[in-house]
């Protein structure tokens, strides 16, 4: 699953989901996603966790920064 963009669809089947990463950020607020971007640029394996309503891959954005 590393790199892949999931939604609780994907994995509501499963009594178990597994993956390896360096950090793990619980919330992609202004200071998790901040964070995230830091660390991701210096090579860091991540995996983010939001519960907030699920951006689709097409309306995310490369031009905010």
């Amino acid at each position: 699953m590393t790199g892949a963009l999931l939604e609780l669809d994907d994995v509501a089947d499963r009594q178990l989901v597994e993956d390896v990463a360096d950090v793990v950020i619980v919330g992609t607020g202004a200071g998790g996603a901040t964070a995230a971007r830091v660390l991701a640029a210096a090579g860091v394996d991540l995996i983010l966790i939001e519960e907030g309503p699920p951006v689709k891959r097409a309306e995310l954005r490369s031009d905010m920064y």
